[in-house]
């Protein structure tokens, strides 16, 4: 992909100490998952973050496997909550997102996403397990998932979300690193609140 090279070259910062960390640095040893989210107080990232849990043990056993936030606003309760077993880091410049390319809504189209099928049903499946959110930070960005191989020459594996309620399903995630494991895509039922059907 032609945007590896440039990603590498980037650093990031550990939520845990504020310690700036190269993503090259995870280069080496064994491939390394980056889960980019789109924002900690968004109820839909809590809940993809909640499911990709289930998969820590068996990812991080193969690969370094870690999510990366634009920004700080909302780690508290995000820690708090313990949504993710793993390392999380910060790109407060937004640089590895837009060298990804990432999409971004923008003021206009962002509203769309209350009326979103995926965004709703996403939504309803968060509420059934307790999951909530908030308002705070950048609504208008969206995430995904790279796989980078332990030399750092190739993309694995790539997923942009076209719209806020896209979701890459782990077992994408096992399959993309040869893991021999099967596990149910996340269930859930609910109603959507408007709140979090707006993130």
């Amino acid at each position: 992909m032609s945007f590896l090279q440039d990603l590498l070259k980037l650093s990031v910062t550990r939520l845990a100490n504020r310690e700036k960390v190269e993503l090259k640095s995870f280069i080496g040893e064994k491939p390394t998952v980056l889960f980019f989210i789109r924002r900690f107080g968004c109820p839909l990232c809590r809940y993809q973050v909640k499911d990709y849990s289930r998969i820590y043990d068996s990812v991080s056993k193969v690969a370094n496997f870690v999510v990366i936030s634009p920004e700080f606003l909302g780690h508290e309760e995000f820690t708090t909550n313990e949504y993710w077993p793993g390392e999380t880091y910060i790109d407060e410049k937004k640089e590895c997102y837009s060298t990804i390319g990432f999409k971004r809504y923008n003021p206009i189209n962002v509203m769309g996403v209350l009326f979103d099928k995926q965004v709703k049903e996403m939504n309803a499946k968060a509420q059934a397990q307790g999951i909530t959110g908030n308002m705070s930070g950048d609504k208008l960005a969206t995430g995904g998932v790279i796989i980078v191989d332990k030399e750092g020459k190739n993309v694995l594996f790539e997923f942009k979300q076209k719209s806020a309620g896209d979701h890459c399903e782990p077992q994408r995630i096992l399959d993309a690193l040869k893991i021999d494991e099967k596990i149910e895509e996340g269930e859930g039922a609910g109603t959507c609140g408007t709140e979090a059907c707006g993130l």
